[in-house]
């Protein structure tokens, strides 16, 4: 038994989102096309392959890779779908190697200055990315291209390692207490290299700020933290903040309350925020303000609310209008935090889920863990021996 009291299945099915749907229905083809690349071989030409293809109800486009001019098939199923870009799978006809093709919105014009804009964005993301090379626990990135033409038309696409097993949202569609054993335990390695992340993205001062569910993909058991389109490196925003630039970035109803506070005070900070400041004090100093609106924490937090989807089937705060949300999510008291993660008693692993869900959703950053020990607790409560990330070449 994982709980004495179990939750209604039809609230942990509540979340299905748009990426799940998409894998159930691409799935068969997705699986399908795998084995017509493994068939592959080097006497059959491409327009033969396209109709065996064809056959199966998948349509194939070819693009010749500019640096090694090996060719490239991409299919027209989606393997996943964001705001701002489309995945499809890709495969290499010289190697049959399968991989994941992120593209932007099809034809999207730019002027010049905000075509300008969108690269210097599309390289920031990059350049993060690109910190984790060789790291298990990130998506890798193979590849990358942004073209604009002198119509303004863009186009962008990533090419990187495909996760043949889906997100993390598709896997806990059903809810961690109805989850059998084995799945559980599968679970606990998520949560496992989800932390060690945090670790590693610590050790080289990145803010993620827009961990979830859908942002987390899997292969060969292990996650792999992806997307990295909002995120940035702690000296990256503290140069914003010398330039007054103080943006709320992330999935709302998972930003932590330290950083929304401290992002609303800092850009007035002669104003007194009465009614809108929970348990932070209603005047702060600029130092107090930035090391809030920095929230270096931020993305703990994040993690134990996705522990509270996985458990409970909706998000830790539902509000439409952002406004409201806000004042939810600065006002709320810790008291309230623990009767909503503890609102069932479970037992067993899942009691020591529920246990980490409270730690990582402690309002006050100063007694929230911070990501390395949150890291160690965790392998001390599961009996695991704590990979720690190898140290830096300075």
């Amino acid at each position: 038994m994982h709980s004495s009291s179990p939750i209604d299945s039809k609230a942990t099915n509540s979340f299905s989102n748009s990426n799940q749907s998409i894998l159930n229905e691409s799935s068969n083809k997705i699986s399908k096309m795998g084995e017509l690349v493994s068939s592959l071989n080097v006497h059959e030409t491409l327009s033969s392959f396209s109709s065996r293809c064809a056959a199966e109800n998948i349509a194939i486009k070819y693009e010749l890779h500019p640096d090694d001019g090996d060719i490239v098939g991409i299919t027209k199923e989606k393997i996943g779908q964001g705001t701002q870009k489309v995945a499809r799978l890709a495969f290499s006809v010289r190697t049959k190697s399968l991989s994941a093709r992120l593209s932007g919105p099809k034809n999207e014009a730019y002027s010049e200055e905000k075509a300008a804009v969108k690269i210097a964005k599309f390289e920031k993301e990059l350049d993060i990315q690109s910190l984790f090379d060789k790291e298990e626990v990130f998506l890798q990135v193979f590849s990358y291209a942004f073209y604009v033409s002198k119509a303004g038309h863009s186009k962008v696409s990533i090419n990187t390692e495909y996760c043949e097993q889906g997100t993390l949202s598709a896997f806990c569609a059903k809810g961690l207490p109805q989850m059998s054993l084995s799945e559980v335990d599968l679970f606990t390695q998520y949560l496992h290299d989800i932390l060690l992340a945090l670790v590693i993205m610590k050790q080289r001062k990145v803010f993620h700020r827009d961990l979830k569910l859908d942002n987390i993909l899997l292969k060969n058991n292990r996650a792999k933290i992806a997307d990295f389109g909002l995120s940035s490196t702690e000296d990256q925003e503290l140069a914003l903040f010398k330039k007054k630039i103080f943006g709320l970035t992330g999935t709302p109803n998972k930003i932590s309350p330290e950083f929304l506070y401290g992002r609303i005070v800092i850009k007035d900070l002669s104003k007194p925020y009465i009614g809108l400041t929970g348990d932070f004090p209603a005047h702060l100093t600029k130092a107090q303000a930035t090391k809030l609106a920095l929230a270096p924490k931020g993305d703990l937090w994040s993690v134990g609310a996705l522990l509270f989807e996985a458990f409970y089937g909706k998000y830790f705060f539902e509000q439409n209008n952002f406004k409201q949300l806000s004042a939810k999510i600065i006002n709320i008291t810790q008291e309230e935090i623990n009767h909503r993660c503890k609102q069932v008693e479970f037992e067993g692993t899942l009691a020591k889920f529920q246990q980490l869900m409270c730690q990582f959703l402690t309002k006050d950053p100063e007694a929230r863990p911070s990501a390395k020990k949150a890291y160690l607790n965790f392998c001390d409560l599961f009996g695991i021996e704590p990979k720690m990330p190898r140290p830096l070449n300075l």
